[in-house]
């Protein structure tokens, strides 16, 4: 018989194994701070839409309440971050890359900050709350003329899980997904406690390989609402072959956690070979002048736009 991830692991005294919602959801948009309002975040994925009998989720949660007597642990504290290293391609683009900075506060609004990539360490006010997530973007600028800025796919940490004995919390690239998973749930409930997230990332690491971007992560935040997510739903998705004529070299995804791609010059036009899962995949030119973005399509279709410093060069 499979277990749910909540069995004998709650956190809070929750009863194992239900998925527990607030009747009132919060719901947050992200402002981009560029005036051109070009700034796509295609990697939190959207709200989710959760059509539940939510006066019997607050009979419910009202009665675990009862029976189990916990409280949460309340007010807020003063936590140093300190980022994860960017890869060395990022270093070595002419543009200024850089980091943003996203978390919840204690009353539930998004807070972001952008700093510097040299500047490696900030402060951020936290509510003392299991698994609180803080999410970090490398941030490839535009050129100044009207061109996007990029975020690469997250890195992340959970409060209070990756808060060292220093005092410092370490956010990493690889804690980026279940970041993002809790991040969801906090704005979908107000109880990303309720959660056992530090079995949710090794899960995720141990069954993708190392890869946890490669899971449908909407699909899994659906499932642990509804109580119905089993570890043995982690599972990569399916990937489809695609071939792509672009400029010669190698290419960097946005996924910081996959290997560069390099083009293979068959005949005359140099070809960038990808397997790809469904949805949308940015990658990079090792040059910096040069974006590629690729849908796949619900039937495994392949859209693909290639960009040079804004303006598009291809597409197929």
């Amino acid at each position: 018989m499979s277990t749910t991830l909540f069995e004998g692991f709650s956190q809070t005294g929750v009863i194992a194994g239900l998925g527990l919602h607030n009747a009132s959801i919060i719901i947050y948009s992200l402002k981009t701070d560029n005036p051109n309002g070009v700034l796509e975040v295609p990697h939190a994925f959207p709200t989710l839409q959760v059509c539940m009998k939510y006066s019997t989720l607050l009979l419910l949660s009202a009665l675990v309440a009862l029976l189990c007597g916990c409280e949460l642990v309340g007010g807020e504290t003063d936590v140093i971050l300190s980022l994860p290293s960017l890869p060395g391609w990022l270093g070595a683009l002419p543009e200024d890359v850089g980091y943003q900075v996203e978390w919840l506060d204690a009353s539930g609004q998004a807070q972001r900050r952008t700093i510097a990539a040299a500047s490696r360490q900030m402060v951020v006010r936290l509510p003392k709350l299991y698994n609180t997530a803080v999410l970090v973007y490398a941030v490839i600028p535009g050129d100044g003329n009207g061109s996007p800025y990029y975020r690469l796919l997250p890195g992340g940490a959970l409060f209070p899980h990756h808060v060292l004995d220093s005092g410092r919390m370490t956010l990493s690239w690889s804690a980026g997904a279940v970041a993002c998973v809790m991040r969801e749930l906090s704005v979908l409930t107000g109880h990303p406690e309720r959660y056992n997230a530090v079995r949710l990332q090794r899960e995720l690491e141990q069954r993708t390989g190392g890869n946890p971007w490669s899971v449908n992560l909407e699909a899994l935040v659906a499932q642990l609402l509804s109580g119905e997510f089993r570890v043995t739903s982690i599972r990569p998705a399916e990937k489809f072959r695609v071939g792509i004529a672009v400029p010669a070299g190698v290419w960097y995804s946005e996924n910081l956690l996959r290997p560069a791609e390099q083009t293979v010059a068959p005949q005359e036009m140099p070809l960038l070979e990808l397997e790809l899962t469904r949805g949308m995949h940015r990658l990079f030119h090792a040059s910096g002048g040069w974006v590629l973005n690729v849908v796949i399509e619900d039937d495994g279709t392949p859209r693909w736009t290639l960009l040079q410093r804004g303006a598009r060069i291809a597409s197929g």
